[in-house]
């Protein structure tokens, strides 16, 4: 879902753009509208377990700003973060606010975290150890990206 971020410009989008009214059903989740952009995001306290094994070298909350207004916190200097998008499926209300509001993929990445609340960064050599983890096993963690030697951006590769 949401997660917290990118209400206003979903909210115009909705009742400005679609003419819809929260309470509309929006089919593709099952829903009404309301119900889909209220949907409460998890509590991250499991992630407090990993970084307590020295699992964890970097997380980001993606809220406003997107993954570039986020990930390039916890970047150190000399690094770039590169998200692939495809490695997860958004959930459909992204696609809805994307079609319906003519906004262009890559600003639906700077608004909206895309169904991503919580980016770990993780030594290639613990990934397994991270995803196999109990505590976050009812997260559905994967890896989504990689982090190269470069000025610090960070590039979502739709």
């Amino acid at each position: 879902g949401l997660h917290t971020n990118g209400y206003s410009l979903a909210g115009k989008i909705l009742t400005e753009v679609a003419q819809k009214s929260y309470a509309d059903r929006f089919d593709d989740a099952g829903t009404s509208f309301g119900e889909e952009l209220l949907r409460p995001h998890r509590s991250y306290a499991p992630v407090l377990e990993l970084m307590q094994r020295d699992l964890i070298k970097g997380c980001a909350h993606i809220t406003g700003g997107g993954f570039p207004g986020n990930v390039d916190r916890i970047l150190p200097s000399g690094c770039d973060a590169y998200i692939e998008a495809g490695a997860w499926e958004p959930d459909p209300i992204f696609r809805f606010l994307q079609r319906t509001g003519g906004v262009e993929w890559q600003e639906m990445y700077r608004t909206f975290n895309m169904g991503i609340g919580m980016v770990l960064v993780v030594d290639g050599s613990h990934v397994e150890d991270v995803e196999g983890a109990g505590e976050i096993g009812q997260f559905d963690p994967r890896v989504i990206g990689r982090i190269e030697r470069g000025g610090g951006n960070v590039v979502v590769e739709v």
